[in-house]
């Protein structure tokens, strides 16, 4: 898991630079003994540098953690480079060069290449190998820590916004947690007896 404060893209002023610390201790203060936990996000996402702030949050996440490291997640790859690891939205739909290291893909695909469960299967098999395509690409680079698509669930947005249905469509499964071919490439990496299934599971005793 990696772990990110909310926000996206805006900065506001003190007292809202304030409230983005007071995120930063509650987070880490509420999961930091869950072991899933390998990066802590102290950035708001795709957000401008702010050397300020992102030195404040980077400082708090490691008193308060001193065993994990921390991220950032940048839309642009000149970003200032205050945290642990070099965390990057690479939308190229392939994986640029590095410029830091160590350097995390945190999000590819998604509105890149929006796909319903029920779209023709040209495009649902084009989406497959998207994810195939960058995941071979980073793999191959050992500038590249890895890469984390986005995104696993299609979600509601509003109705401006993706398809004109509320719904984006940039998972790797619909809206009803049913797998895409998409996420059958990365059920494909798990051992047999850990496969995705479209069986519809079992709620309640």
């Amino acid at each position: 898991m990696f772990e990110e404060i909310p926000g996206w893209q805006y900065i506001g002023d003190t007292a809202w630079q304030h409230l983005v610390l007071r995120d930063v201790k509650a987070m880490i203060e509420r999961d930091r003994n869950r072991p899933s936990i390998i990066l802590w996000g102290v950035r708001i996402n795709e957000s401008p540098d702010h050397t300020g702030l992102y030195q404040r949050t980077n400082a708090l996440a490691h008193e308060l953690d001193p065993t994990r490291q921390t991220g950032g997640v940048r839309d642009f790859l000149e970003s200032e480079f205050l945290e642990d690891v070099f965390t990057y939205n690479d939308f190229s739909n392939s994986v640029l060069n590095p410029i830091h290291q160590p350097y995390l893909i945190t999000e590819f695909g998604g509105h890149m290449f929006p796909t319903k469960s029920w779209d023709h299967e040209e495009r649902r098999i084009q989406h497959a190998q998207l994810h195939a395509k960058v995941q071979n690409l980073q793999i191959g680079c050992d500038k590249v820590a890895g890469a984390i698509g986005w995104c696993a669930f299609d979600y509601n947005t509003h109705r401006e916004f993706g398809s004109g249905d509320r719904i984006c469509h940039h998972g790797v499964m619909d809206i009803f947690r049913l797998p895409k071919w998409a996420a059958y490439l990365y059920g494909s990496q798990l051992p047999p007896n850990r496969l995705l299934s479209c069986k519809s599971q079992r709620i309640g005793p």
